[in-house]
């Protein structure tokens, strides 16, 4: 029976565990947080759960979707998605559609903004420009005028680039394109499954699922050392500190040391940058050399590429309110940078559990570096300028908060720079050394991955480890899409 080591029990790596353990495999997981879910746990307050971010459980795989359904049957609810966008004083329906446009803008604004798009559609038809940047996939797709109303300001607020520094290629996964024609318009998926008690019930049952099946998983935890021998990882040591976890079956220690596990494989899913270091700190450490080594390059040049792939941080301010609801927008999108927050999200929309009766709450969403001003303000100076800026945008909450509290997420979302992805391909060439070292998952391969793409990706892995067949190359061939990610998704 072999051994398994997962770094991270995000979606990835508790799907990759999930089929593994189902197969026989002894697994362990270790998982820096005090509960597993990654980027897709819930946190609960005070008879209120919040989730890290906006996620839903959606699918092109309909084997995924009936797994889910067979494992927690009678906790899956079924909700329609309906998202605004907050510009100028006004809401707009989202995605924008060309209706959107002739009808709800002012009319000056509405006549340019035809006239830029049926431009830019003509020459596109003819003449297709190169497309390079996000601001070159925009303006070729809705012209100036609404790429600066709608697009420049959000991209730019969200990820903390220039739109003109920001690669195009995530933007066809994540960006729907409306014609004037209804058949050539792409959307969203209109429907969604969501669990009761917030999307990080999923993980939560295939944690149990892992542990029901003698797999490990070792909550607050974090690796510190990968030991390799003849160009292979042969066990792995982490620490674990004393916070307790949450629920039944998962490993705590009630003091803080160092343990080695042996493993035949090593999964990662922590970010790239971080698991490059780790195997470069333990090649200096052991006084011998990795195992390749690109175009005879050297430690400091890739540091430097580690140190270019970046990822933006999200500060979530959870608002516990004392009224019944807010809107009846599962979120609503700011764009306009002169407002704090990119999002607002009404968790009680997509759950009636995720706030006691008679009562709600808002998410809202701050993009921030790590450890910049945003990501280290107080909680009560975060929460007086959101306040105002929703009272801004026609939401007032005066008198209407319980209480308030800040979540973080360091990790959030790779930044897709001019030129990541040369960098990115030569750390995971670099790492395909180690013969049964695979790095998988968002932060593992630094892709904007769904939550459904990276459970997905940890299926497929288990698969590829159980036939011993090669596994990092296929998982980087995994969801290269290049269209709009939701338009074939299913419920």
């Amino acid at each position: 029976m072999r051994n398994i080591v997962i770094l991270g029990a995000g979606p990835c790596g508790l799907s990759a565990a999930w089929e593994l353990s189902r197969n026989g495999y002894r697994v362990t997981v270790i998982e820096k947080e005090p509960q597993v879910g990654g980027l897709c746990r819930t946190i609960s307050y005070k008879g209120f759960r919040f989730d890290l971010g906006g996620h839903r459980f959606i699918s092109r795989s309909q084997e995924l979707i009936r797994k889910i359904q067979q494992l927690m049957p009678d906790e899956l609810l079924l909700k329609e998605r309906k998202s605004a966008t907050r510009f100028k004083g006004r809401t707009y329906p989202y995605p924008l559609s060309a209706k959107d446009i002739l009808t709800k803008l002012p009319l000056s604004i509405s006549l340019r903004s035809l006239s830029d798009y049926l431009k830019v559609s003509l020459k596109q038809r003819f003449n297709p420009l190169p497309e390079v940047t996000f601001q070159d996939w925009a303006l070729n797709r809705f012209g100036r005028s609404l790429y600066e109303l709608f697009f420049r300001s959000y991209t730019e607020k969200f990820w903390g680039i220039s739109a003109d520094e920001l690669s195009a290629e995530w933007a066809a996964q994540r960006i729907p394109v409306f014609g004037l024609r209804k058949e050539k318009c792409q959307t969203y998926a209109r429907y969604f499954y969501y669990p009761k008690q917030g999307i990080g019930q999923i993980f939560e049952y295939i944690a149990k699922e892992v542990i029901s099946r003698q797999g490990i998983i070792h909550l607050n935890a974090s690796s510190s050392e990968i030991i390799i021998e003849a160009q292979r990882v042969k066990a792995v040591a982490f620490l674990q500190n004393s916070r307790k976890p949450q629920g039944s079956g998962l490993a705590s220690d009630s003091q803080s040391h160092k343990r080695y596990i042996d493993c035949d494989y090593l999964i990662s899913t922590i970010p790239l940058p971080e698991l490059v270091s780790q195997v470069m700190a333990l090649a200096k450490w052991k006084a011998k050399p990795l195992p390749c080594r690109l175009n005879g390059s050297n430690d400091g040049q890739l540091k430097a590429q580690a140190d270019n792939l970046r990822f933006r941080s999200v500060r979530f301010l959870n608002l516990l309110i004392d009224e019944p609801q807010i809107s009846s927008n599962t979120w609503t999108y700011v764009p306009e940078k002169r407002y704090l927050f990119t999002r607002i999200q009404e968790p009680k929309l997509r759950s009636p559990f995720n706030a006691p009766p008679g009562k709600t709450s808002l998410i809202l969403e701050i993009p921030c570096n790590f450890q910049d001003a945003l990501w280290n303000a107080p909680d009560e100076q975060i929460y007086q300028r959101a306040v105002s800026d929703l009272s801004l945008l026609g939401i007032e909450l005066k008198d209407k908060v319980m209480d308030y509290f800040s979540t973080r997420v360091e990790y959030g979302y790779p930044v897709y720079a001019l030129g990541y992805a040369n960098h990115k391909q030569n750390l995971l060439q670099e790492l395909s050394g180690y013969k049964n070292l695979i790095s998988a998952g968002r932060q593992g391969l630094f892709r904007y991955l769904f939550m459904d793409q990276a459970m997905e990706m940890g299926g497929r892995l288990a698969e590829q480890i159980i036939k011993d067949a090669p596994a990092q190359g296929y998982i980087d061939n995994l969801s290269q899409e290049r269209e709009l990610i939701e338009g074939k998704a299913v419920v």
